[in-house]
Formats: C-alpha cells, sequence, structure tokens
C-alpha cells in the first residue's frame, strides 16, 4: 500500500511523539526535539537520502517542513542529522519498536526502520570486551 510522504512524515512524528512520551520535546543534542530528530530519519531513509541531501530536499519540501515545525533558515545541518543517528539512546529506540511492533498496514515501512535503527545501536553493544 503507497502513502503520500506527507502522510508519512505525520504519521512518524505522531507514533514518535506518543512513543518518547514527556521525553519527546526535550531537545536531543542538536537543539532539536528528540521526536524531529526520529521523524528525520526515518524521511532519510524512506527517501533514500543521504544526511547531506536530506537538508537540501527539506528546503524545498514547505509541507514536510511545517509538520516538523522546522523553518527553511532553521534546518538542522547534515552533520547534525548525522551525529543525533548514534546519539539517540537504546531507550529511544525501545520505545520506538514498541508502538512499531503493534502497528500494521503502512506501518511496515515504519517497523523496518525502527528495527534498522535498533540493530545499528545495538551492534556495539554485542562486541566482546
Amino acid at each position: 500500500m503507497e502513502i503520500d510522504l506527507l502522510d508519512f512524515v505525520e504519521r512518524c512524528r505522531d507514533l514518535a511523539k506518543q512513543a518518547l512520551g514527556k521525553h519527546a520535546g526535550e531537545p536531543a543534542n542538536g537543539g532539536f526535539a528528540r521526536w524531529v530528530h526520529v521523524v528525520l530519519h526515518c524521511f532519510r531513509l524512506e527517501e533514500g537520502h543521504s544526511y547531506r541531501e536530506t537538508p537540501n530536499r527539506l528546503k524545498y519540501m514547505a509541507e514536510i517542513r511545517d509538520a516538523l515545525g522546522l523553518d527553511r533558515d532553521d534546518l538542522p545541518d547534515y552533520s547534525t542529522i548525522y551525529k543525533s543517528f548514534d546519539r539517540l539512546k537504546m531507550w529511544v529506540w525501545r520505545a520506538l519498536l514498541r508502538y512499531a511492533v503493534r502497528a500494521l498496514g503502512w506501518y511496515r515501512q515504519f517497523r523496518e526502520i525502527v528495527l534498522m535503527f535498533a540493530i545499528t545501536n545495538i551492534e556495539p553493544l554485542c562486541e566482546p570486551l
């Protein structure tokens, strides 16, 4: 089932806010709310953009920026997006995974993205000491 990109971003936003609860609005190391970082990664992976391309593409997507509460002149730098991927704590991915596991229909895309995040963040923890 195909879904509109704006619809995808809005649903990811809503799920991220629900999953993160009271911590959703707290800034994660880049000055932006945690949920914004999560949705930026979902957007980036859904569209197949590189870290460097993501802010450039967002400049021309006013509706997506509005859904994220970002101004054209206030977009995160690509390095902020890159670093936030590793800096988000494991509890964030666990919370997202809990919601993603219950998801149906289009949420398959969201589940796949969250699982990829979780696997990427678990690998360093699984290395032998």
